[in-house]
């Protein structure tokens, strides 16, 4: 009877509630089915025995049943819902626009390349960085998530000069990005905080 109560858990296509609820009813219904009258021994570790009537032998299976059950739904639980491990809860579900493969980065690049406007007198040279720190706008040097499979990507410019004829300083423009940081306040904990980036550059007329 226990074996078949395992078999009906094990391969019933229902959900497990319903599957518990109808194994149970149907071990409680062959049990039924047996004379109370009757007396069964078990043996115990060789000569070792103990005789039990029907409702003594009822009351040993339906406390094996519901212990069963137990166990049961907890590991049902327990590997349905199992947490995501910290990186992947945070890069998948917490913050996922901000973090990408390598490949996953080349591929956005090339989807949102832009016309690039070229000053005279300076020149900009275009590189993507995943950097560990990066200033705020409150000029505090903040830790920035990066994991060994998905990083965050910053665009940075540097500048150079063009034309040395050209009187005006070539300068990046600053601007202002957003970046998931490592709270060191909070253990295992990431925040979203505004940085400062190096963006365009930019012809300064002195």
């Amino acid at each position: 009877m226990l074996l078949s109560f395992f078999f009906f858990l094990s391969f019933s296509p229902l959900p497990l509630p319903l599957s518990l609820s109808l194994s149970l009813s149907l071990s409680l219904s062959l049990m039924t089915q047996i004379s109370f009258e009757e007396k069964v021994t078990f043996f115990i570790m060789g000569d070792f025995k103990i005789t039990l009537c029907k409702y003594g032998t009822v009351l040993v299976l339906l406390s094996t049943i519901i212990i069963l059950q137990i166990v049961l739904l907890t590991r049902s639980y327990t590997s349905e819902l199992s947490p995501m491990s910290s990186e992947d809860f945070v890069t998948d579900v917490l913050y996922s626009p901000f973090f990408f493969t390598k490949e996953e980065h080349e591929k956005y690049r090339n989807l949102t390349k832009m016309e690039r406007l070229y000053d005279r007198c300076c020149k900009t040279n275009t590189t993507w960085i995943s950097p560990q720190t990066m200033k705020d706008v409150y000029g505090i040097e903040r830790t920035l998530a990066q994991f060994q499979d998905k990083k965050q990507f910053f665009k940075h410019d540097e500048c150079s000069v063009r034309d040395p004829d050209c009187s005006c300083l070539c300068a990046v423009e600053r601007v202002l990005v957003s970046g998931v940081y490592i709270n060191s306040g909070i253990k295992d904990r990431h925040s979203v905080g505004t940085f400062v980036a190096d963006s365009c550059c930019k012809c300064l007329h002195q």
